[in-house]
């Protein structure tokens, strides 16, 4: 099963999408998340199963750093 775009809205997170696919036959996720909030956007893939998810938190850093580098480097705008 593929997820085009899963969207929820409200407070005190702005938004989160989240984009990828599901094995309906062995549980497999492949899912790229991303939440934002308070202007920032905090991407992270998730991988493995449905019954053992598995964030990957080595990209969390590089990846938020991407997303945000022109918030960062200017608030003001």
């Amino acid at each position: 099963m593929s997820v085009k775009q899963i969207n929820f809205k409200g407070k005190p997170v702005d938004e989160i999408k989240i984009t990828g696919s599901i094995q309906t036959v062995d549980g497999t996720i492949s899912l790229n998340s991303e939440t934002k909030m308070a202007g920032l956007v905090v991407p992270l893939k998730i991988r493995g199963t449905i019954f053992e998810p598995k964030p990957d938190y080595k990209l969390l850093l590089p990846e938020f750093l991407k997303a945000n580098a022109g918030n960062l480097l200017s608030p003001d705008k």
